[in-house]
C-alpha cells in the first residue's frame, strides 16, 4: 500500500533534508561531548556547532548523490552511484595500505582492510540505490514506496549506526584514521537517512526552511568561537583552551573539527588558520605547526614562537680514562611493560615473582617515566641520555619485505617491495649512544635485541652503533621468543673472558602484542589484561635467569631493568604510541648490584637518567650536554621531566604531536597539532581544577615546557668550521 505523503515526494526539499542531517549531527556531537566529560558553556556551544557543521557537510553530500541522477537526466541513473562506490573503495583501500600489506606480516590486517573497503563501497551503493531518485518524473525512491518498507529500513539503519559506533570505539582505537572516519560518517549517514525518510520531514514548508537557516547559523558558530586568532595569540604557546582537547576526545566532534579544518586549510599544509588550527601563516604552505624549523634563519617555520637553534658538540673531546671499568653492566629493556602491572609495584596478581624475591637487593624507582610511548622515540633517547627534542630526526619507511629504508637516500626497491609504515629515527650526526662511550673506553659491548614485529631495532637504523656484537631479533628463533633471546644473551656472556669488563643490552619483546601462551607461566584469567599479565610473568622468569647468569659471570656486575614504554589495555585490544598518560609512559626502573644502594625511591626520575648512571658505574666521564642525571647521587626534588610523542602519515606529513612536562605532582601535556594544553593532577587526592591552581604554580609548567621545546638540538661536529660549545654547563 502506497502512502499519499510518500507519493508527493517528487524531489527532495534540500533545506529540510540538510537541516535534518545538521540536527542529528548536533545532537550526536553534544551527546559525545557529554560522554567524555563536557566542559564550560562555550565548549557545549562549540560541540553543538561542530555537530551541526559536520551534519551539514554529510547531508549536502548525500543530497547531491541521491538527487544527481534525476537532476542530470542520466540514461543510466545508477552509474554515478557505482562510480562513487568504486572510487571510495579504492581510496579507503589505499589509505589502509591494503596492497602493500598483502603477503607481509600484516597480511591479516590487509585482508581485513580489503573487506572493510569493499563493505564501505557496497554500503554507499546500496544506500544510494535504496534512497536515490533515478528520474525526475519518477515517484519516491524504492525505500519510501510503502510504510512497511520504510519502517523496516529505518530500523535497519538504526542498527547499522549502532554497529558502526561500537566498531569505531572498540577496535584499533587511534589507528587507521580513514577507517574510523568512514565509521563515523556511516553513523551520521544511517541516522540521517533514517530521519529524512519520515513523512513529517519531507513536505516543503517555511518551517523547514527556517530550520535550515537555523542549522546554518549554528554550524557557523565554531568559526566565531574558534575564529582566526591574532598573530600574537597564535605565536604564543598553545593558545587554544584545554576543552579543545576534550572535544577532540569525542569521536563525532573530532571528525567534524577535522573536516572543517581541512576545508579552511587554504595553503594545504595540513593546518588551519582558523578553528584554533595553529597555522600562523595562512597563505604560506611552508609555515605551520607541522613545518620543519630551519635553525638560525630568523623564520619560525613551525609556529612555535621562536626560531630553532642548533648546538654543535664534539663528544671526542671528552676525556677517556685508561683505567679499566671497575664493573660490567647489564641493561634489560622490556617492550610495553607497565610498572603498575608488576607485583613488585603493588599489582595484586603475582606477575613478577622473580624480581619480587630480589626486591631487598634492588633500588626500586617507583615513579620512573619514559621519554616517549613509542619504541622509535623511547629507545634512541634512553641510549643517548637526552630528551627527544634534543635530537634531529629523519624519516625511515618500513617495507613489506621487512627492511627499514632512509627516505632521504632510499635504495632501489626489490620486486614487489612496497613501503608500509613511516617512522622518525635519529640522524647520523646525533649525539653518540651509550655503547659508543663504553667501547671507546675499552669495554666489550654486546646487544641481543628482539623487535619481533617491527624493524625499529634493525642495524640498518643505526641502533648498532658502538656495539662489538649485535644480535637482532630476527635471528632469534623458538616457540618462546624471550626464552630464546635470553639464551642467546647468556651464550654471548659465556664467550667473554673473565677479566674483561663488558656491557650487555638485552631487549625483550614478550609483553608486546600479539600475546603468546607459555606453559611454564600461570594464566590469570581470560582477556586482554590476563594475556598481558601472563606475558609479564614469563618475561620476569627470563630476566631472573639473565641476571643470575650475569652475576655468575661477574659478581661485581651492575644491572638495570626498565621498559621502553607502557601499554593502554582495552576490552578488545591494546595499543601505544598516541598519548602521554601514565599507562604509556610510567615504566619500571630497577638498579641492582654489589655495593649499590637499595630501597624504594619515590622521587620522579626518567629513562634519560640511565646513561649518566651507567657512565658513573663504569667510571666513564660524562659529557656536559646530557639531560639525564645519575641515579647514584642525590636526586633532585621538584625536577621537571619531559616526554614526547609524534606520529606521521605515510606521506611524511605530521599526524599528531604532543609533549609533556611532569614532576610527580602535575602533568602538563600540550598538543602542537591541536594548539592546546591540559593539566592533570597526579596526586591520589584528585584535587579540583581550582584546588590545583591554588596549590601549584601552573605557569611554571607552561614556561619550562616551552623552554624545553625551544632549547635546541644537539649535532655532532663534522667539519673544522663547526666549533663545539664548551663542555662546561648546558649547551
Amino acid at each position: 500500500m502506497t502512502a499519499a505523503p510518500e507519493q508527493a515526494l517528487r524531489g527532495r526539499d534540500a533545506a529540510s533534508f540538510v537541516a535534518t542531517f545538521a540536527g542529528i549531527g548536533g545532537i550526536g556531537c553534544v551527546m559525545d561531548f557529554w560522554w567524555v566529560g563536557g566542559g564550560p558553556w562555550v565548549a557545549w556551544a562549540m560541540a553543538l556547532g561542530l555537530g551541526c557543521a559536520g551534519g551539514t557537510l554529510v547531508g549536502s553530500l548525500w543530497y547531491g548523490l541521491l538527487e544527481a541522477p534525476a537532476r542530470l537526466h542520466l540514461r543510466r541513473p545508477g552509474a554515478i552511484w557505482i562510480v562513487t562506490a568504486l572510487v571510495y573503495t579504492l581510496w579507503l583501500s589505499l589509505e589502509l595500505g591494503v596492497l602493500a600489506r598483502f603477503g607481509s606480516r600484516y597480511h591479516g590486517l590487509a585482508v581485513l582492510g580489503l573487506v572493510a573497503s569493499v563493505a564501505a563501497g557496497l554500503g554507499i551503493y546500496m544506500l544510494s540505490w535504496t534512497f536515490g531518485r533515478r528520474h525526475a518524473e519518477a515517484g519516491p525512491p524504492w525505500a519510501l514506496q510503502t510504510r512497511t518498507r520504510g519502517r523496516a529500513l529505518r530500523a535497519a539503519l538504526c542498527g547499522l549506526a549502532i554497529v558502526a559506533i561500537l566498531v569505531d570505539r572498540s577496535f584499533f582505537p587511534q589507528e587507521h584514521p580513514a577507517a574510523h572516519a568512514t565509521l563515523r560518517v556511516a553513523t551520521l549517514s544511517a541516522l540521517g537517512l533514517a530521519a529524512t525518510s519520515f513523512p513529517a520531514v519531507r513536505p516543503r514548508s517555511a518551517r523547514h526552511t527556517l530550520g535550515f537557516v537555523g542549522a546554518v547559523v549554528v554550524a557557523l558558530a565554531p568559526f566565531t568561537i574558534m575564529g582566526g586568532p591574532s598573530a600574537s595569540r597564535v605565536r604564543g604557546l598553545f593558545a587554544a583552551p584545554p576543552w579543545v582537547l576534550t572535544l577532540r576526545a569525542a569521536p563525532m566532534c573530532a571528525q567534524a573539527l577535522t573536516a572543517l579544518r581541512r576545508l579552511t586549510d587554504v595553503d594545504a599544509d595540513g593546518f588551519s588558520h582558523t578553528l584554533w588550527g595553529g597555522d600562523c601563516a595562512a597563505w604560506d604552505g611552508d609555515v605551520s605547526p607541522g613545518g620543519t624549523d630551519i635553525p638560525n634563519d630568523g623564520i619560525d617555520q613551525d609556529c612555535s614562537g621562536v626560531d630553532a637553534t642548533v648546538h654543535i658538540i664534539d663528544p671526542a673531546s671528552t676525556f677517556t680514562p685508561e683505567k679499566p671499568s671497575p664493573r660490567s653492566v647489564l641493561l634489560v629493556t622490556v617492550d610495553t611493560l607497565r610498572a603498575d602491572h608488576m607485583s613488585l609495584f603493588g599489582y595484586p596478581q603475582q606477575t613478577s615473582p622473580g624480581l619480587d624475591r630480589r626486591a631487598s637487593r634492588l633500588q626500586i624507582f617507583e615513579r620512573a617515566y619514559s621519554t616517549g610511548p613509542w619504541t622509535s622515540i623511547a629507545i634512541p633517547t634512553l641510549l643517548r641520555g637526552v630528551y627527544a627534542r634534543r635530537l634531529r630526526w629523519e624519516p625511515y619507511v618500513e617495507t613489506n619485505e621487512g627492511r627499514m629504508l632512509r627516505v632521504q637516500a632510499p635504495p632501489k626497491l626489490m620486486d614487489n617491495e612496497q613501503p608500509l609504515n613511516l617512522f622518525m629515527l635519529p640522524e647520523e650526526d646525533s649525539p653518540p649512544p651509550l655503547p659508543w662511550w663504553l667501547q671507546r673506553r675499552g669495554m666489550l659491548t654486546m646487544a641481543v635485541a628482539d623487535d619481533r614485529d617491527s624493524e625499529l631495532l634493525d642495524p640498518s637504523t643505526g641502533i648498532a652503533v658502538g656495539f662489538d656484537v649485535f644480535v637482532e631479533g630476527d635471528e632469534v628463533q623458538g616457540a618462546d621468543p624471550d626464552d630464546a633471546v635470553v639464551n642467546r644473551a647468556i651464550e654471548a656472556l659465556e664467550g667473554v673472558s673473565d677479566d674483561e669488563p663488558w656491557f650487555l643490552w638485552v631487549h625483550l619483546f614478550g609483553p608486546h602484542a600479539p600475546s603468546t601462551r607459555h606453559p611454564s607461566s600461570p594464566t590469570f584469567g581470560v582477556g586482554v589484561v590476563a594475556d598481558y599479565d601472563h606475558e609479564i610473568h614469563f618475561a620476569d622468569a627470563q630476566i631472573e635467569r639473565l641476571i643470575d647468569a650475569a652475576i655468575r659471570k661477574d659478581p661485581r656486575v651492575a644491572y638495570i631493568v626498565t621498559a621502553d614504554h607502557g601499554e593502554t589495555l582495552l576490552p578488545n585490544g591494546r595499543h601505544h604510541g598516541f598519548k602521554l598518560t601514565d599507562d604509556l609512559i610510567r615504566v619500571p626502573l630497577l638498579l641492582g648490584g654489589a655495593g649499590l644502594p637499595v630501597g624504594r625511591v619515590a622521587t620522579p626520575v626518567s629513562t634519560v637518567d640511565i646513561v649518566p648512571t651507567i657512565l658513573e658505574l663504569t667510571e666513564t666521564p660524562a659529557p656536559a650536554y646530557l639531560d639525564g642525571r645519575s641515579l647514584l647521587g642525590g636526586l633532585e626534588q621538584g625536577r621537571m621531566i619531559y616526554s614526547d610523542v609524534w606520529r606521521h602519515r605515510e606521506d611524511g606529513s605530521l599526524h599528531s604531536e604532543k609533549a609533556a612536562a611532569l614532576d610527580g605532582s602535575v602533568r602538563y601535556v600540550v598538543s602542537g597539532t591541536e594548539n592546546a594544553g591540559r593539566f592533570t593532577d597526579l596526586q591520589p587526592s584528585g584535587r579540583s581544577q581550582a584546588g590545583l591552581e591554588a596549590a601549584v604554580d601552573l605557569q611554571r609548567y607552561v614556561r619550562l615546557l616551552h623552554e624545553y621545546r625551544e632549547k635546541g638540538v644537539l649535532v655532532r661536529a663534522r667539519s673544522p668550521d663547526q666549533k663545539p660549545e664548551p663542555e662546561r654547563g648546558e649547551p
